[in-house]
């Protein structure tokens, strides 16, 4: 199998059992998957937020940090870890989020992913980090096969 295919066939698998909120951008910081929770915790419906981007869908200073953290997740070539505080409809929440790059065998981005919930339901994010940085390595390796 390819690495590509590998890693996506594992990203389902992490996406499927995650309650908390799943979404993956292509390399033009498109959505093009978001998972219920995702959609519930911005209050949008799945045709309002796929194929958009972060400066469509989020106030000047969300969408900023958003692409700064995507840099963040490009240049590192691992698991990003943070956390911030977004206003929708005028109440804030403050989730914690991992986000990484998935690559193609060339190097180029293939998509963004992030996965987070709630500060107050961390443990469920945390828990997937070593999951996910399994992931990583074994598609790294194939990479490299």
């Amino acid at each position: 199998m390819k690495p590509l295919a590998y890693t996506l066939i594992a990203i389902q698998d992490i996406a499927n059992n995650f309650e908390g909120s799943f979404a993956l951008k292509n390399a033009q910081g498109k959505y093009f998957y978001a998972n219920d929770c995702w959609l519930k915790t911005l209050k949008r419906e799945h045709g309002q937020l796929i194929g958009k981007t972060d400066n469509e869908l989020f106030l000047p200073e969300h969408a900023a940090f958003l692409k700064k953290t995507d840099q963040q997740a490009f240049e590192s070539n691992g698991l990003l870890q943070y956390t911030n505080t977004l206003s929708i409809e005028g109440k804030e929440i403050t989730y914690l989020a991992l986000k990484w790059v998935i690559r193609h065998k060339t190097g180029d981005i293939f998509c963004y992913c992030t996965m987070g919930d709630l500060v107050e339901k961390q443990e469920s994010v945390l828990a997937m980090q070593s999951r996910i940085r399994e992931i990583l390595e074994k598609a790294e390796d194939r990479a490299h096969a």
